[in-house]
């Protein structure tokens, strides 16, 4: 079963560069060793992207993956992915923090 979730955010005043920045670090990946190991362990991730739009002041983050919410978000949870997300969130308005899954 493949599910969609998307979230729709209202950007921080004064937040918007800066957004932008987390989001093409987070994007590049590249110098990310964490990051990259993270992404493939993922395994019920399709696809994901980031939007700015409305000239800076929303954020959409719209995902595709396999299975229940709760795998998809465990799987999250259980990687460096998770305080990457807090880094991106933490420009919006609206949204609750990670918290990791201790196991």
């Amino acid at each position: 079963m493949c599910s969609e979730f998307t979230v729709v955010t209202k950007i921080k005043p004064g937040h918007a560069d800066a957004l932008r920045e987390d989001l093409a670090t987070l994007a590049s990946g590249s110098d990310d060793a964490e990051a990259r190991a993270a992404l493939r362990q993922i395994s019920t991730l399709h696809d994901a992207r980031h939007v700015i739009f409305d000239n800076g002041t929303r954020h959409l983050f719209a995902s595709v993956f396999d299975g229940s919410w709760d795998t998809y978000i465990d799987d999250f949870g259980k990687t460096a992915i998770g305080g990457r997300f807090d880094k991106v969130f933490s420009h919006t308005e609206g949204v609750p923090r990670h918290h990791p899954i201790r196991r």
